[in-house]
């Protein structure tokens, strides 16, 4: 009899238990879905958008106050989904989050945020009273309206977001399997004529 067998234990642990996970690890940056350059890119409008957000903030009155609104809302809006899909796309919380295509999604929000932020900035651009610091977040308005447009142009060049995925298969018809020769329509059990 052995000493496990007197303490009452039969099996001893065979394996040890992994370390727990970090808390960061899930933070863990991967350039690799994006690439270098959409990277850039995708920084610039976080930080253009950033700045005209916080230079419209700033002004401290306005006469049409409508374009300043809409920019304010736009600027704003912009820099929070521009941050999310900046840390979704290149970190591994891509792989938590369940989207359908995360090309085309990235793409589309890109595309159409530029042009609210070059609506806006024309809008802005239209009833401002003219002072330097207005003039200023008009600038930074154009300036993230080029960054998202820059962003959505590598998106079309590198990721192709409307292709098909190269695994997909074209959904077969019925009437395609009836016409099929060989094995679809005849029963499993059936013998060769000749036999």
């Amino acid at each position: 009899m052995s000493a496990d067998d007197a303490n009452g234990t039969v099996y001893n642990r065979t394996t040890e238990p992994t370390g727990t996970r970090k808390p960061c690890e899930c933070l863990c940056f991967q350039l690799d879905r994006v690439g270098r350059e959409r990277f850039i890119a995708k920084c610039a409008t976080v930080l253009l958008s950033f700045v005209a957000f916080i230079l419209e903030e700033i002004v401290p009155e306005c006469i049409i106050c409508g374009g300043l609104y809409f920019f304010e809302f736009v600027s704003c809006s912009a820099f929070l989904l521009s941050l999310i899909l900046l840390v979704l796309l290149c970190t591994s919380l891509f792989n938590k989050v369940k989207l359908g295509n995360w090309k085309l999604v990235d793409f589309l929000s890109v595309a159409i945020v530029g042009l609210l932020f070059l609506a806006a900035s024309i809008a802005y651009a239209a009833t401002h009273s003219n002072t330097d610091l207005e003039k200023t977040s008009i600038a930074f308005g154009f300036f993230a309206t080029i960054a998202f447009g820059f962003d959505a142009g590598l998106s079309l060049k590198y990721t192709k977001p409307f292709e098909k995925k190269a695994g997909a298969k074209s959904p077969i018809s019925e009437s395609t399997i009836k016409n099929s020769p060989g094995g679809e329509t005849e029963p499993l059990s059936s013998q060769p004529a000749d036999a």
